[in-house]
């Protein structure tokens, strides 16, 4: 009897030992479930983080759109005097942008700085972007635009639904990782990359002359340095060809050197003497 106990003891324990999990264990669990946990929220917080800055320069980007094209129109027309140095809301940068090329340095940049009702009330401000231009939610934000006054350009945008800090201070927001850094509350879109996207003041006219050889002549204004690449298609109803060309610098300035040259020799040219 007494050997029969204890062998039933024996499995009952041996039993209850291989149903459980020891102290050891149970705290390994939890550890490793601590530390996913801390990856997964680091990871969302650094989503919603991205995700808030991307919107915010998205915004940036639509007062920049409707900025250049307002002052497009207030170059075609003749009001370049609303957004020139000296009007009323215009500062005159001291130094270009930091992020401006070797070309841009050498220009002219104002801003207006929009944080109250009362700053885009200013002249400069209602005549670059005015209410009607962009919706309400984005016109009662907070917004900074730089441009060339000479050339009728933005150049950049900053947003932000709170009031901007120092202008002196804003040149650090043109890094991404510096404006995501920041808490991602300042949005940001321009510089030479969009300058160079820009269209609008490229102001395009096509002539086509029909004679014993069909030519197409295509002129618009050169806004930057960069080089212009025009895609052409060509239709004969059938038949669609596409063609791209890209307009150098270099080349823009050889064709135009030689119309200058030819321009000269037809003016210096003798006139023919009348028949008699």
């Amino acid at each position: 009897m007494t050997r029969l106990t204890c062998h039933h003891n024996k499995t009952m324990r041996s039993k209850t030992a291989s149903a459980g999990f020891t102290m050891v264990e149970l705290l390994a669990v939890v550890g490793i479930l601590a530390i996913v946990g801390l990856i997964a929220v680091f990871s969302l917080g650094r989503l919603r983080l991205d995700l808030r800055q991307r919107e915010l320069d998205s915004k940036a980007e639509l007062l920049y759109t409707a900025a250049q094209k307002q002052m497009a129109e207030l170059h075609a027309a003749g009001w370049e005097g609303w957004y020139q140095p000296g009007a009323d809301g215009v500062v005159t940068m001291p130094f270009p942008p930091s992020d401006a090329d070797e070309e841009s340095q050498k220009t002219t940049f104002c801003y207006v700085l929009a944080n109250t009702a009362a700053e885009k009330e200013t002249t400069a401000a209602a005549a670059i972007l005015p209410m009607s231009a962009v919706d309400a939610e984005l016109w009662d934000g907070c917004w900074y635009i730089e441009y060339a006054p000479d050339s009728g350009s933005v150049y950049a945008v900053f947003y932000s639904a709170s009031p901007l800090p120092d202008p002196n201070t804003l040149d650090d927001y043109r890094s991404y990782q510096y404006r995501r850094r920041m808490g991602a509350k300042v949005g940001y879109y321009g510089g030479d990359i969009a300058q160079a996207q820009q269209t609008g003041t490229l102001q395009p006219s096509l002539t086509i002359e029909n004679a014993e050889k069909l030519t197409a002549t295509f002129y618009c204004n050169r806004p930057t340095e960069q080089p212009i690449t025009l895609t052409i298609q060509l239709s004969d109803g059938s038949n669609t060809v596409d063609r791209a060309l890209t307009m150098l610098p270099e080349l823009v300035d050889k064709v135009s050197a030689l119309l200058k040259k030819e321009e000269k020799k037809d003016a210096a040219a003798p006139a023919a003497p009348a028949a008699e």
